[in-house]
């Protein structure tokens, strides 16, 4: 496997910011952050062909949502999602 796929990427969502009594940009909501593994077909396959029903389901509710974008699992608490620009 080449390095080049091993690499991670870093997915940032836009910021939500609005300006307060001061003038000054603020954040409008709380800010979360994260470190998500993007799938790759392959590993999607091995995940599908595992005996890891919790990963399938999270696999099937993702897809159910009809969102579009990329395939990502969280590192820390492997939660599977799809994750675009706009969220």
């Amino acid at each position: 496997m080449s390095d080049k796929l091993k690499t991670t990427v870093i997915i940032r969502r836009p910021a939500k910011i609005q300006m307060d009594g001061r003038g000054r940009s603020v954040w409008s909501q709380p800010v979360d952050s994260a470190e998500l593994e993007l799938l790759s077909s392959t590993a999607l396959k091995k995940i599908l062909k595992s005996n890891d029903n919790s990963a399938r389901i999270a696999i099937e509710v993702a897809a159910e949502s009809r969102d579009e974008g990329i395939l990502a699992r969280d590192v820390a608490t492997g939660r599977i999602e799809i994750v675009d620009d706009a969220n």
